[in-house]
C-alpha cells in the first residue's frame, strides 16, 4: 500500500530552480535587500521605488522574485501591498550567514533540501529520490516536493514511524521552502507494479540518500 501524507495548503512556495538569479540577479535586488535589511520593517512598492529612484514596475518584478523564493510575504492594507522578510526562510538564513557568497555556492536549495533528507539514523528506509517538478527543475511556485521512500518493510507500524518523521520534516521545508513534502512510502515489491511512466519518473530522479551500497 502507498502512503502519501496529506498536503499542507498555504500561500507562500518557493521557487528552487535559478534561485541565484532570483535572488541577487540586479542592481535593483541589491538594493532592495539592503534597504529591507536595515530597516526591518514592511514597506510598500511604492514607497520603495521613490527612496531608490527605481521604476514601480521595476521594483515589482523584484519583489514578485524575491517571494517566488519564500524571501517575502505579502501584507495588504487597503490597495496596497507591503512586502516583509520572512525570517524563517531559506533565502533569509542564507543571506544572514558569514559569507553568505561562499554558502551560496556550496549550499544550493537543492543541496540544503538533501542534507534534511539524511536519515540514516531511521530505521528500514533504504533510499530516498527526489523526483518530479523539483528534481526536473521545471517547479513552479505552487509545487510540492515530490519524493520516493524506498522501505525494507509492509509492517505498518514502521511505516506510520517512517511517516511521523517525514511530517515533521515537511514542517522545515514549508518554514524555509514554502512547499510541502509529498513523499510515497513503499518497497521495491510495490514499485514493481507502478505504471511504466511513473516509474521512469522516479527511476531518473535524484537518489539524495541511500544505505544500499548501490542505488537505482
Amino acid at each position: 500500500m502507498l502512503i502519501i501524507l496529506h498536503r499542507i495548503l498555504r500561500d507562500g512556495f518557493m521557487i528552487f530552480r535559478n534561485f541565484e538569479d532570483r535572488l541577487l540577479g540586479s542592481k535593483i535586488k541589491v538594493k532592495l535587500l539592503m534597504m529591507l535589511f536595515s530597516e526591518d520593517t514592511s514597506v510598500s512598492e511604492r514607497e520603495m521605488a521613490r527612496r531608490l529612484g527605481f521604476s514601480h514596475m521595476s521594483v515589482n518584478r523584484a519583489f514578485k522574485d524575491f517571494y517566488d523564493i519564500n524571501l517575502v510575504v505579502p501584507i495588504k492594507i487597503g490597495n496596497a501591498t507591503l512586502w516583509k522578510l520572512n525570517k524563517e526562510s531559506y533565502a533569509y538564513d542564507l543571506l544572514t550567514r558569514n559569507n553568505f557568497i561562499k554558502a551560496l555556492a556550496t549550499d544550493s536549495p537543492i543541496q540544503n533540501l538533501k542534507s534534511r533528507l539524511q536519515l540514516g539514523s531511521v530505521p528500514h528506509i533504504k533510499r530516498i529520490v527526489l523526483y518530479g517538478s523539483v528534481a526536473e527543475g521545471k517547479e513552479e511556485r505552487t509545487s510540492d516536493i515530490d519524493i520516493a521512500v524506498f522501505i525494507s518493510s509492509k509492517d505498518e507500524k514502521i511505516k506510520k514511524d517512517i511517516r511521523n518523521k517525514l511530517e515533521e520534516i515537511s514542517e522545515q521545508c514549508i518554514k524555509l521552502y514554502g512547499n510541502p513534502l509529498h513523499p510515497y512510502i513503499l518497497t521495491d515489491e510495490e514499485f514493481s507494479r507502478m505504471g511504466k511512466e511513473f516509474k521512469k519518473r522516479i527511476e531518473n530522479g535524484i537518489v539524495v540518500f541511500s544505505n544500499e551500497l548501490e542505488t537505482m
